[in-house]
């Protein structure tokens, strides 16, 4: 009985026992790199590019797509950090 639908494997991360190793645990140190990338290669846009520029359009459409995706991921990270209440230890009632 052919629907003419294809089905796709559903992945399901951080479910293996692999995703416990250090090769896999090393997200930190690769959003950290890859964004001194970005600040290189910004900088370095922005020193070629002068204000009466003619920028392609394909080029300013990648820097604006590039502009929407930081600003979506710098979203998620504010509101995840929001989303944690601190826990302060209360000290216990004192008697008087």
């Amino acid at each position: 009985m052919a629907t003419g639908l294809r089905l796709y494997p559903v992945y399901v991360y951080n479910k293996t026992a692999e995703s416990d190793t250090a090769e896999y645990n090393d997200e930190a140190t690769m959003v950290k790199s890859n964004l001194e990338t970005i600040r290189k290669a910004a900088d370095c846009i922005d020193q070629m590019v002068n204000d009466k520029d003619n920028v392609a359009e394909w080029a300013q459409e990648k820097i604006a797509i590039t502009k929407a995706m930081l600003n979506s991921v710098c979203d998620y990270l504010r509101s995840k950090q929001a989303s944690v209440v601190p826990t302060t230890p209360t000290a216990p009632p004192t008697m008087v």
